[in-house]
């Protein structure tokens, strides 16, 4: 990525309807894990920054053909498919519905002539001669019983709905993982084929210890979820826990912390402490297998932590502005990467911290040191950060009090 990168801002709301009802604020790592692929706060925005392409929600088509866009544009006529087995509906939203209409016993739906009767046949041959170039038939026979042919619709998925084009429901033929009444899963795809992707995925709660605390930041590997609890009840009250992807006992990893920042890499979890009675602070990390925490690197109020291969990364807040961290992930020197700043939240890719910034900035500095550079200014209270191979995206939290 360059420094281009700011060159275009994409705000994008997320309605609070989406926040699955059955996750509420549970003080739980089992809600934070299970439902947090649709759960973006209505009262601030994500936001995106690219490479100077891309623009603002237009009308367009999805996989399947069918129209979609805003509800200034959406109406029966724009969403006609041309299919006459097929009711077309402009919903709430500004969506199109395409819904298969039935045909009475003894025909079928013809995507050009709508109902019409099954041919009647005496061999499958005959069948196959009156159907003959119809992609969308397969399975081709003649019925014995009632002399009538008969056909598979094709359904080249095999999720058991074929394409309207074919007299069916499904919204991506080419995908069994989509179809009508899918349940949504945490995958970027809209499972149910109702236009929305991920929307009130189902939560299941893997611990459900009601003493948890107020777990404030999440990690995972291919193993087990890591969160780290507020210390809520005085000074190194907090601690840091873990339990297996597939459920299970939660175990204590760290007790008498004080923590914020979380990272894991394939060896050790890192975290950070922020005593908020005297300002102090510590970098921290545990083996994955065991044994007594490891003090890093000290310090004023640590905030977030983020791992590669051979460096830990963290922000500390400083009297008159604050510095952002490098060191060996083994310990040994540490190496200002930044100073003057007020990171809030680190991400990293391979050549790159980037981070929020007290000051309304998005930020970024080269993993082996060098000049910061601003890439978004002005924002209003940006929070959480993650980064991808082509963008960079953050939360605005915005002022709740205004």
């Amino acid at each position: 990525m360059g420094d281009e990168m700011s060159s275009l801002i994409k705000n994008v709301v997320s309605p609070s309807w989406l926040t699955p009802a059955s996750c509420g604020a549970l003080g739980l790592i089992a809600a934070i894990a299970a439902c947090s692929c649709a759960e973006i706060s209505s009262g601030g925005t994500t936001s995106v920054s690219t490479g100077g392409q891309g623009g603002a929600p237009t009308s367009g088509q999805d996989s399947s053909g069918s129209s979609w866009g805003t509800g200034a544009d959406c109406s029966v006529v724009n969403c006609a498919d041309d299919n006459p087995c097929t009711i077309d509906t402009c919903e709430i939203g500004g969506w199109c519905s395409h819904v298969v209409d039935p045909c009475t016993a003894g025909h079928y739906c013809d995507s050009t002539q709508g109902c019409v009767a099954y041919p009647a046949c005496t061999t499958s041959a005959d069948c196959e001669a009156a159907w003959t170039g119809d992609a969308c038939k397969t399975g081709i026979a003649c019925d014995a019983a009632t002399s009538l042919c008969t056909f598979d619709p094709l359904d080249k998925d095999q999720d058991g709905h074929p394409a309207p084009a074919c007299g069916g429901d499904d919204c991506d033929d080419d995908d069994a993982a989509r179809f009508p009444g899918n349940p949504e899963v945490c995958d970027g795809k809209d499972n149910g084929c109702n236009h929305l992707a991920d929307e009130r995925p189902t939560c299941t709660l893997v611990n459900t210890d009601q003493s948890e605390g107020a777990p404030v930041n999440i990690a995972v590997d291919a193993n087990n979820v890591y969160w780290v609890n507020l210390a809520l009840y005085g000074v190194n009250t907090g601690s840091v826990r873990s339990v297996p992807l597939g459920g299970g006992p939660s175990v204590t990893l760290a007790t008498g912390q004080n923590p914020w920042g979380l990272a894991v890499d394939a060896t050790s979890i890192y975290w950070t402490n922020q005593n908020f009675v005297d300002g102090t602070g510590t970098l921290m990390k545990l083996p994955l297998g065991g044994g007594a925490p490891i003090t890093l690197a000290s310090g004023s109020s640590m905030g977030d932590v983020v791992v590669d291969a051979t460096s830990v990364y963290w922000s500390d807040a400083v009297a008159g502005g604050g510095t952002l961290m490098k060191m060996p992930v083994g310990g040994g020197a540490a190496t200002t990467l930044a100073s003057g700043v007020g990171a809030r939240s680190l991400a990293l890719d391979a050549a790159s911290v980037y981070w929020t910034d007290s000051s309304g900035k998005v930020m970024k500095v080269p993993v082996g040191g060098g000049a910061p550079v601003t890439l978004a200014s002005g924002q209003d209270t940006p929070a959480d950060i993650a980064v991808d191979a082509n963008n960079v995206y953050w939360t605005t939290v915005g002022n709740a009090g205004a």
